[in-house]
């Protein structure tokens, strides 16, 4: 990889204030680069229309909002290949740069815990088996060119996982890596996974916790539930397996079915799916009303999905976690946790430090 050619090429998308997705695809060392002139908004009942097309889609964690689709401009599939000087061509699209005075604020324990509390007691009283708690941490005197850098290392740090870093006017500037698929639509086949239960990679060889496997165990169950409401069959099930991501392992669940199934129905079946009890918790609505209610910042881009669609021959989709939003010379971290019955407080607190570990070492060590 040209580090040299790929830091150059999003400095100069970052100048010029373009609409633009860069991104590298799990387990691929080539990064690809698309130019929009045109980011539009969808209803999940569009989302049909798209995939038989080309472009890059990015949804927020709430399905009641609206999604964004990055219309291909310019498409590069391998960054190496650019011409940076059909790049600097590109006419500049001046005042769009985002830089929202955002009212995202640090989440420090004393908060986290009131935060988990008013979980724990939404669970004690029967309101969710499960809930996601997230929280923001916020890095200070960050240049906003300094992304390009950072999204550099993490392409070459973390292999096994989507790197990706994004702008437009609508969503801001937003740089991440998820080990986590939502979504894959390759040669007539559905593949999915349930992603759940962490623990540190120093604790690779102790066995999982009961904890830890039910967490997975409520994801697992609420996608085979979403298979029965539209009688899917010829179900293939692979796993649970351990994976890593960074410093930190989960248990993953492999689900592959065909096509067929949803072909006339893609946009209610990931309106259906999205979000799953691994980034909101079960009962998925109930859930999602606690985080509302408890929560004080808005995830925006945080534990929705994103990804290319048919622009490398296929359709693949992550949910957006191990993420981080640029603005005001800041850059405001997302990370979160599943609270259950059998959660403890610092526990919880170290787990979402853990998870915060592998976009935070690369930001204040490079």
């Amino acid at each position: 990889m040209n580090t040299n050619k790929l830091i150059e090429g999003i400095k100069i998308c970052l100048v010029k204030q373009l609409d633009f997705v860069a991104f590298s695809p799990y387990g691929s060392e080539t990064v690809s680069l698309l130019i929009s002139n045109e980011v539009t908004s969808l209803s999940f009942s569009e989302i049909n229309s798209k995939l038989s097309q080309m472009g890059f889609v990015v949804a927020p964690f709430s399905n009641r909002e609206k999604l964004y689709w990055f219309e291909p401009h310019f498409f590069f599939e391998n960054i190496e290949k650019i011409d940076l000087k059909q790049l600097k061509n590109i006419p500049a699209c001046a005042g769009k740069m985002v830089s929202i005075d955002d009212n995202l604020t640090e989440h420090d324990f004393e908060d986290y815990s009131r935060d988990f509390d008013q979980f724990k007691e939404a669970i004690v009283n029967g309101e969710v088996k499960k809930a996601i708690l997230s929280r923001v941490k916020i890095i200070n005197d960050i240049e906003l060119q300094r992304s390009a850098k950072y999204f550099d290392i993490i392409t070459k740090m973390y292999p096994e996982s989507f790197s990706f870093i994004l702008h437009s006017a609508e969503t801001g500037l937003w740089l991440g890596m998820t080990p986590e698929l939502f979504l894959n639509i390759e040669n007539e086949t559905v593949t999915t996974v349930s992603l759940a239960g962490t623990k540190s990679i120093m604790n690779l060889n102790r066995e999982w916790s009961n904890k830890e496997t039910h967490e997975q165990d409520i994801v697992s169950l609420y996608i085979k539930e979403i298979f029965s409401k539209f009688n899917i069959e010829e179900l293939e099930t692979i796993g649970p397996s351990t994976i890593i991501a960074g410093s930190v392992a989960h248990l993953k669940t492999i689900f592959k079915f065909p096509l067929k199934y949803i072909n006339n129905s893609l946009g209610e079946f990931i309106q259906t799916l999205h979000p799953t009890p691994a980034v909101c918790g079960d009962p998925k609505e109930k859930a999602v009303e606690l985080i509302h209610r408890v929560e004080k910042h808005n995830r925006e881009l945080y534990s929705g999905f994103l990804g290319p669609v048919g622009l490398l021959g296929n359709t693949t989709l992550y949910v957006t976690i191990r993420c981080m939003k640029f603005y005001n010379n800041k850059a405001a971290l997302f990370i979160g946790g599943g609270i259950t019955n059998g959660s403890v407080l610092k526990e919880e607190w170290d787990e979402t430090e853990m998870k915060g570990q592998a976009l935070l070492s690369v930001v204040l060590n490079s």
